[in-house]
Protein backbone atom coordinates (compact mmCIF):
# COMPACT_ATOMS: atom_id res chain seq x y z
CA UNK A 1 0.00 0.00 0.00
CA UNK A 2 3.52 2.48 0.57
CA UNK A 3 4.39 2.14 -2.68
CA UNK A 4 1.26 1.91 -5.48
CA UNK A 5 -1.80 2.51 -2.55
CA UNK A 6 -2.95 -1.20 -3.86
CA UNK A 7 -3.10 0.41 -7.54
CA UNK A 8 -1.48 -2.09 -9.79
CA UNK A 9 -1.51 0.37 -12.55
CA UNK A 10 0.17 2.95 -10.71
CA UNK A 11 3.50 4.45 -12.57
CA UNK A 12 5.35 7.35 -11.01
CA UNK A 13 7.34 8.63 -14.29
CA UNK A 14 9.33 11.40 -11.84
CA UNK A 15 11.21 8.65 -10.47
CA UNK A 16 14.85 9.08 -11.68
CA UNK A 17 16.59 5.89 -11.59
CA UNK A 18 19.95 7.60 -12.99
CA UNK A 19 19.77 4.80 -16.33
CA UNK A 20 15.94 5.24 -16.83
CA UNK A 21 13.00 7.26 -15.25
CA UNK A 22 9.94 6.03 -13.84
CA UNK A 23 8.74 3.07 -11.51
CA UNK A 24 5.52 1.09 -11.97
CA UNK A 25 3.10 -1.83 -11.16
CA UNK A 26 2.07 -2.83 -7.31
CA UNK A 27 5.89 -2.71 -6.10
CA UNK A 28 6.35 0.48 -8.13
CA UNK A 29 9.23 -1.88 -9.66
CA UNK A 30 11.85 0.79 -11.66
CA UNK A 31 13.15 0.48 -15.41
CA UNK A 32 10.53 -2.21 -16.12
CA UNK A 33 10.86 -3.51 -19.83
CA UNK A 34 9.48 -5.92 -21.58
CA UNK A 35 5.38 -5.06 -20.78
CA UNK A 36 5.56 -6.40 -17.32
CA UNK A 37 4.72 -2.70 -15.72
CA UNK A 38 1.06 -3.70 -14.89
CA UNK A 39 0.99 -7.51 -14.76
CA UNK A 40 0.61 -7.27 -11.25
CA UNK A 41 2.05 -11.34 -11.06
CA UNK A 42 5.08 -10.50 -13.29
CA UNK A 43 5.47 -7.24 -11.03
CA UNK A 44 5.62 -9.35 -7.83
CA UNK A 45 7.73 -11.89 -9.09
CA UNK A 46 10.07 -9.27 -10.17
CA UNK A 47 9.83 -7.37 -6.78
CA UNK A 48 10.29 -10.83 -4.75
CA UNK A 49 13.87 -11.22 -7.17
CA UNK A 50 14.91 -7.90 -6.09
CA UNK A 51 14.22 -8.04 -2.71
CA UNK A 52 16.16 -11.67 -2.66
CA UNK A 53 19.07 -9.83 -4.19
CA UNK A 54 18.79 -6.82 -1.69
CA UNK A 55 16.25 -6.61 0.93
CA UNK A 56 13.64 -3.87 1.10
CA UNK A 57 16.28 -1.09 0.90
CA UNK A 58 15.36 -0.90 -2.76
CA UNK A 59 11.96 0.60 -1.80
CA UNK A 60 11.29 4.20 -1.36
CA UNK A 61 8.45 3.55 1.31
CA UNK A 62 10.92 1.09 3.50
CA UNK A 63 13.90 3.60 3.34
CA UNK A 64 11.75 6.66 4.04
CA UNK A 65 9.74 4.40 6.65
CA UNK A 66 6.28 5.55 5.15
CA UNK A 67 5.46 1.55 5.27
CA UNK A 68 5.19 2.01 8.86
CA UNK A 69 1.64 3.56 8.39
CA UNK A 70 0.36 0.41 7.40
CA UNK A 71 1.48 -1.76 10.23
Amino acid sequence: MAESGGNEKAANMNDNHGSCMGSYGLMQIACIHGGVFYDSKQNMDKAFKIYNRSGWTPWGAYTSGKYKEFL
